[in-house]
């Protein structure tokens, strides 16, 4: 990608300031500078946030495909296998140590299979019957807590205060993001101190400036674009359709006062129009660099809220894969899952084809019992 810098031209309008690209690296200031590296940070970053979403997103339908489906299937199967056990093992002799590892694996299956299976009233009686405990109430509490252990997550990682009632039901992701985003602005804001020091003054007359460059700059930019874009100047027929379609999103980037939007339209006639782009003086050029830092700052914050995003957590243990070893591992995933559900299909069948299934019971027991403090104990 050629440099970006941009010059002042005198002779230009006030309403013709736009960015041009110049191939000298010596005639570069400072503000140039600043301009191309944070044009290219800003590049990378974008890139970096639609390449890591294209990717997560195609793991997430891959699973959601192959995956997901043999997890239900197993819930289900767990929840059967729990009802079977304890219909059949009245009829058959346990012994009290048996019996209580019986107790303790149907606990555990239904346990695991509420993670991904809503239980009927039956299913919620026979594990509140085992555990003595209140399924709707200690889903309640688990909730919350989930909701809590989240929020603190975010503290912890970026120092903000996500309300957990966000969380509730199927969490809107775009209200959180910009409930964070308002947060940072507003911990931004706060961190001047009363009294300034020349830098904090200067800092905050930049800001002022960047204020005032969005409220009269945003028209300004705004009719220089479109005197650059129009189609109806455009000859060659090529060059006049692409101008229309970019004179959309001109029209609604100024419709709804988005000046990063018409900046970001600006970068990328930029890189592409060279030949067709004027210029701006250094004082606006310093304030679009603030800008652009802002720009930088909120695609930064947007690549972590990628990674953070809940709704990736089944995929995201592959997110440093390269697409083809991420698709392979959750097809390995999807088959482990498929042999997973045969044996425990096979335990089912087994137990209701016996009369008096006592052999497959304490296979079922043997099979399934796995206690953290308890994995050396016999069986029986």
């Amino acid at each position: 990608m050629s440099d970006l810098s941009l010059f002042p031209d005198e002779n230009r309008n006030a309403t013709n300031k736009i960015v041009q690209i110049q191939r000298s690296a010596k005639q570069q200031s400072k503000e140039h500078q600043a301009f191309n590296k944070l044009i290219k940070r800003i590049d990378n970053v974008q890139g970096k946030i639609d390449s890591e979403t294209e990717k997560l997103e195609a793991l997430l339908v891959l699973y959601n495909k192959e995956v997901f489906p043999k997890v239900q299937e197993l819930g289900k199967l767990k929840v059967h296998l729990c009802h079977l056990l304890d219909e059949k093992r009245n009829k058959i002799n346990l012994s009290k140590k048996q019996n209580e590892k019986l107790d303790a694996v149907i606990i555990d299956l239904l346990d695991d299979a509420f993670a991904v299976v809503e239980p009927d009233e039956v299913t919620k009686n026979l594990f509140n019957r085992y555990t003595g405990g209140d399924f709707d109430a200690e889903s309640k509490e688990e909730e919350e807590d989930l909701k809590q252990a989240f929020s603190e997550m975010f503290y912890e990682r970026f120092g903000l205060k996500l309300d957990p009632s966000l969380l509730e039901g199927n969490p809107d992701f775009s209200k959180i993001e910009e409930e964070l985003k308002n947060q940072i602005n507003e911990k931004d804001s706060n961190k001047r101190p009363k009294k300034k020091t020349k830098k904090q003054a200067e800092r905050e007359a930049l800001e002022r400036q960047k204020e005032d460059l969005k409220k009269k700059s945003l028209r300004s930019i705004y009719l220089s674009l479109a005197k650059l874009l129009h189609p109806d100047t455009e000859q060659d027929e090529d060059l006049r359709l692409e101008k229309e379609e970019i004179m959309k999103k001109v029209t609604t980037a100024y419709d709804n006062k988005d000046m990063m939007e018409l900046l970001k339209i600006e970068m990328q006639w930029v890189k592409t129009h060279e030949q067709s782009l004027h210029k701006t003086d250094v004082n606006t050029l310093t304030a679009y660099v603030e800008l652009l830092k802002d720009q930088l700052k909120q695609l930064e914050f947007e690549l972590d809220m990628v990674y953070s995003n809940p709704k990736y957590a089944e995929v995201m243990e592959y997110q440093k894969a390269n697409d083809l070893i991420a698709s392979y591992a959750l097809m390995k995933e999807a088959n482990d899952y498929a042999s997973t559900n045969k044996t425990m299909a096979g335990f089912i069948t087994s137990i209701e084809q016996s009369e008096v299934p006592t052999t497959p019971i304490k296979k079922c027991i043997e099979f399934y019992y796995t206690p953290e403090d308890d994995f050396l104990d016999p069986m029986w």
